[in-house]
């Protein structure tokens, strides 16, 4: 850990005298001397880190070196974030700018914090000759890949000054790497994947998570419900669970929290009257309610927001010129985000769950360049929200598409450029409204076929689309074969779904609101495939009235995998051959004598049933008692003679 954290800063410090900011701040011989005794400690760093775990002097070594090191780190961003203020709109640092209070008063102040801290430095280099350390004693014997030892300190992301930012990128894939690298090796365990195979969860090794916790000592600190740990000067990364505020403890605590010298990861999980005023801060999760009271974090490069009432975001989130992360969740009132985020030139993702209110997008979003996830985007009829915003944005992950219905023409839904965002895993696609509403000329046939996304999707979801005919690319199995999750809902007028059945990776599918369809999959089968839906695990039909068969041509095995059905308001179905189905909740139907007995003969592995609000039924049907394979309950609930 010490080994990778000195790494960066001595980068940042190379990067702080190359690019002349050591000599504007009058700091240049403060520097040199840093960077003399930052290299002489860093090359008998492994021999500490291997030392430590039998010597208590040498932990207590490295962990001030740690200290330190964090200390140094900060007053180098403060630095580059105090000069990207100061520079003008051309590129360039007024000479004026020199000679403003603020400006001298800072240079003043960082000139002291230099030398308090390189002093720091020097004792900490005198006193490494106590252990006897040896220059790169372990580097025959070590066994981990050198890679390894390279990637680690790419991790923590350099400041950079005025450089190429997508840097960060080649570090998220260092990172996914050493991710990798460290499960094969079970470090990591019993990881948990989504249905697109996405891994959501995990968890460290007891023993590794042990060792860790014993190297990295006050450095990493949890306050577990139900307590408040005694807290040290010394942490830097704290994680709060604690959901009962003791107001003499929680007073005490924030006393405690004015100590600390370089918190850089607060997770506040529990319930606080307060956060502590700490401006080292790097990663934050907490309310906006307790954010909006903090004065100065703008080291700040995560920040997690959730559950709040607020309709506006409080705008001071523009002015953390280092984020890099924002992630907003649960915020049921909020309808629009602070018009100044375009400022954040670093931000790199933007997560937004759960905010149904939300149709307003900053003007210009176009312009985060570095942008790589943006979970969320509602078109817009002002100048600067359209959809030709995403043009140039290299997006991955998830994307859902809010108000196509304010399109203002081909042109401009052709300008998303979704086709050659290759990194996207799952597309969400939203009219909102009636075709061709107010402030949108162009049909929704047209934007549609406008919105190809890419071959890579796992997760493609339609809502609202108003049009009669679905657009070409989604009746194009080569488009849509990697697709697991699909879900059309409330496209009233389509009479066509695309062909579903022959995608080779589908497992689940919701499909609802659509008047006009008869069968969910109308394909023709001439023996080439095998099975239709050959890996579809669930599936949930609502609101088809029409619907009178899954597949037109029942001829062909389908359906071989379904375990999970879910039929509401389809009035006439016939239930086929489902030979695994072990779940049923059917509801709203009408012809129910005659599904109750396809039931009873089509589905023999059936272990739970549910059926109710259907009418027509006086008596159950013989054919139920077929059911032999029922486990848990046999459930019937609002039945209608008439």
């Amino acid at each position: 850990m010490a080994e990778a954290l000195l790494g960066i800063v001595i980068q940042n410090l190379q990067s702080f005298g190359q690019d002349q900011l050591a000599t504007f701040w009058g700091v240049d011989k403060q520097t040199l001397k840093l960077s003399s005794n930052l290299s002489a400690i860093r090359a008998v760093l492994r021999d500490a880190e291997r030392k430590q775990i039998t010597s208590h002097a040498v932990k207590d070594w490295l962990q001030k070196l740690t200290d330190a090191a964090y200390v140094l780190d900060d007053i180098l961003d403060e630095c580059s974030i105090h000069f990207t203020k100061m520079h003008s709109d051309d590129g360039h640092t007024s000479c004026l700018s020199r000679l403003h209070p603020s400006d001298i008063l800072f240079r003043f102040n960082i000139g002291k914090r230099m030398e308090d801290i390189t002093q720091r430095f020097h004792d900490i280099h005198e006193e490494k000759s106590k252990f006897n350390l040896e220059p790169g004693v372990t580097e025959v014997v070590q066994t981990v890949d050198d890679d390894w030892r390279q990637t680690s300190s790419d991790i923590t992301e350099p400041v950079v000054y005025g450089r190429d930012h997508d840097r960060h990128v080649e570090v998220e894939d260092v990172g996914d790497k050493v991710w990798k690298k460290l499960y094969r090796r079970s470090f990591f365990e019993e990881a948990k994947s989504d249905e697109f195979g996405i891994i959501r969860s995990f968890k460290m090794h007891d023993l590794f998570h042990d060792l860790a916790q014993s190297i990295m000592g006050e450095e990493c600190m949890v306050i577990e419900k139900g307590s408040w740990t005694p807290l040290s000067t010394r942490v830097h990364y704290l994680a709060n669970f604690n959901k009962y505020v003791d107001m003499p403890a929680s007073m005490q605590f924030m006393t405690a929290f004015k100590k600390v010298e370089s918190l850089r990861t607060f997770l506040n999980f529990g319930t606080m009257g307060q956060l502590p005023s700490n401006n080292c801060l790097r990663a934050l999760c907490t309310t906006s309610s307790l954010f909006s009271r903090l004065n100065d974090v703008r080291h700040l490069r995560y920040l997690s927001l959730s559950w709040s009432s607020v309709a506006i975001l409080d705008n001071t989130i523009c002015q953390l010129p280092k984020l890099q992360t924002l992630k907003l969740e649960y915020y049921p009132q909020i309808s629009e985000l602070p018009k100044d985020l375009t400022q954040l030139q670093d931000l790199r993702h933007i997560v937004i769950n759960y905010c149904a209110l939300l149709q307003e997008m900053p003007a210009n979003i176009g312009k985060l360049r570095h942008l790589r996830t943006l979970s969320f985007f509602s078109v817009g009829s002002k100048p600067g929200c359209g959809l030709a915003e995403l043009h140039s944005l290299n997006l991955g992950g998830e994307l859902s598409i809010r108000g196509l219905k304010n399109v203002s023409s081909e042109w401009d839904a052709k300008q998303a450029n979704l086709i050659d965002k290759k990194d996207l895993n799952i597309l969400h696609l939203s009219w909102d409204g009636d075709a061709n509403s107010e402030g949108s000329n162009v049909s929704e046939e047209i934007v549609l076929e406008a919105l190809q996304p890419p071959s890579t999707l796992k997760s493609f979801g339609i809502n609202g689309y108003q049009g009669r005919q679905l657009s070409s690319w989604m009746r194009n199995t080569a488009v849509l074969r990697d697709l697991v999750n699909v879900t059309l809902f409330n496209c009233d007028n389509c009479e066509e779904l695309p062909p579903l059945g022959k995608l080779p990776y589908l497992k689940s599918l919701y499909v609802s609101g659509m008047k006009n369809v008869k069968c969910i999959d109308g394909e023709s089968y001439d023996g080439g495939e095998d099975k239709a839906f050959p890996s579809l695990e669930k599936l949930n039909v609502q609101n088809l009235p029409n619907l009178e068969r899954l597949l037109r041509d029942e001829g062909v095995e389908m359906l071989p995998c379904l375990s999970r059905l879910t039929i509401n308001g389809v009035f006439n179905l016939k239930i086929p051959h489902l030979p695994s189905a072990k779940e049923l909740d059917a509801s709203r139907i009408d012809e129910a004598a005659s599904f109750i007995e396809g039931v009873g003969e089509n589905m023999a592995c059936l272990k739970t049933l549910k059926i109710s609000s259907i009418k027509g039924v006086k008596t159950l049907p013989d054919q139920l008692g077929m059911l032999d394979a029922l486990e848990r309950y046999l459930q019937f609930d609002k039945w209608f003679r008439w």
